[in-house]
């Protein structure tokens, strides 16, 4: 990931090209700082945020194009001062059991002007050091010195862009990072393509081997989710897990809800729950243009649960009576996520022909509603 570029895709004109890098400068409201949450996917809670920068205004336009501006004019050490020194005025409101990442190059990094304001900052405890990269590391003697006295006060450091650019493993095993982040470009088919899967788990081994965490970044869609958990990938950011915001957020209860069944799932054989796919659910109450939404929103979806007001299901709609107009409300089994495949199989069996091979409703302990298992998955599931 580039300089201030989010862990997901953004859509956003350049800035206007008659606005410089020194005019941007002379403006001290630019850059804005965002954060992005980092979410320890074991224990599906946030636990570090990374910080970047947003420019606005007359200066509207994608971070990349503003630090690539202060490299061809020789100021990018200036405006990366500028960032640090305002995420080190946010990092102490930082909440507790976090850390705050911010990204750095090695030119800057290695500056005495950096330096300098990082030791008069004291500790760096609690904050990650993000190494990006425009060009190779030609000499890393001036560069290490930097990570070393970063280390000294308490802060760690991070390789950007793993698998991808000039984030290669011999600069991974110079810097002998605490994080290793992997590119959005592993991430984006580990769902569709085995090879990406091994490569990511090789990364992961690779990554332990060295006494470092992986983060995944760019996660968009559930099933990149579903299969980064099952690899033991520990850290993860990306739009689906919380966009950059102007406050410190938290997990949404969906996705907490999923990695929480995803770890009971872990702990017991069998279970359901690490079958379930997360889909939206549609509020009993809706009128059927509300329906049609919904169901346009899962264009994959040939059912949708119904929940009541506390999120517990109801039971299924089918994608062909709604758009029929006709929508009635099919009972199904209900299932907790912790229960073993032949025991979900068996009661899935047990309905009525007509609803005999709809999909289940899974749940968590407390009943609310965690997502719907089709029953191809579950009887391969059952089946090896």
């Amino acid at each position: 990931m580039s300089l201030g570029a989010p862990g997901g895709r953004h859509a956003v004109s350049s800035p206007d090209r008659a606005a410089s890098i020194h005019d941007l400068l002379a403006d001290p409201q630019q850059p804005r700082l965002v954060f992005q949450p980092i979410v320890d996917l074991h224990r599906g809670i946030v636990a570090g945020y990374e910080c970047l920068s947003r420019f606005v205004g007359p200066f509207a336009g994608p971070p990349d194009v503003w630090f690539d501006r202060a490299a061809q004019s020789g100021v990018t050490v200036e405006l990366e001062q500028r960032v640090v020194c305002r995420a080190l005025e946010a990092w102490r409101g930082l909440p507790d059991d976090t850390f705050l990442s911010l990204n750095i190059s090695p030119e800057a990094l290695a500056s005495k002007e950096l330096q300098t304001r990082l030791r008069d900052a004291g500790s760096l405890h609690r904050l990650v050091f993000e190494i990006t990269e425009h060009s190779a590391v030609s000499d890393y003697r001036e560069l290490l010195e930097a990570v070393r006295s970063v280390r000294e006060a308490g802060g760690r450091i991070a390789v950007d862009d793993a698998g991808a650019g000039y984030a290669s493993l011999r600069h991974i095993l110079e810097l002998r990072p605490d994080f290793v982040k992997l590119d959005r470009s592993l991430i984006a088919s580990v769902d569709q393509d085995p090879a990406m899967a091994a490569v990511v788990q090789m990364l992961g081994d690779f990554a332990s081997g060295i006494d470092s965490w992986v983060v995944a970044e760019g996660i968009e869609r559930i099933e990149e989710l579903d299969v980064l958990c099952s690899l033991g990938v520990p850290l993860a950011q990306g739009y689906l897990l919380g966009r950059p915001n102007d406050e410190w957020t938290t997990l949404a209860a969906p996705i907490s809800d999923r990695l929480a069944a995803r770890m009971q799932s872990a702990n017991e054989k069998d279970a359901v729950g690490a079958l379930s796919e997360l889909r939206p659910g549609i509020r009993a109450g809706s009128d059927v243009d509300e329906m049609c939404a919904a169901f346009d929103a899962c264009p994959g979806a040939a059912h949708l649960a119904l929940l009541d007001e506390h999120d517990r299901p109801l039971g299924l709609l089918r994608r062909s009576d709604v758009e029929r107009r006709t929508p009635s409300l099919r009972h199904t089994v209900i299932v907790a996520a912790a229960t073993p495949f032949s025991e979900a199989a068996t009661r899935a069996m047990q309905r009525p022909e007509e609803t005999r091979f709809d999909p289940i409703v899974c749940t968590l302990s407390s009943g609310r509603y965690f997502g719907i298992i089709a029953l191809e998955r579950l009887v391969t599931s059952l089946a090896r």
